[in-house]
């Protein structure tokens, strides 16, 4: 579950997700082993909008959003 600052939109803060659990589970609706790999590869790879400070993996739910309308718009298989 994502703890939220009550002053948190107003900052602008409440777009941020911090830690692989708060990603995986924004993007898969749940959290497991497999799928907190699989944000993690992604995110090693540059194909996640994500982000490291220190050891903590960010990402921001708007950007999240645009990356996976973009990737809906792509072809599943391309010609």
């Amino acid at each position: 579950m994502i703890m939220r600052d009550p002053g948190d939109e107003e900052r602008g803060s409440g777009d941020l997700l911090a830690g692989g659990d708060q990603i995986t589970e924004f993007l898969f609706g749940a959290v497991d082993d497999r799928l907190r790999r699989r944000v993690y590869h992604l995110a090693k790879d540059h194909e996640l909008p994500a982000f490291k400070v220190g050891s903590t993996l960010y990402a921001r739910k708007s950007k999240l959003l645009e990356w996976i309308q973009l990737h809906e718009k792509r072809p599943l298989f391309p010609k």
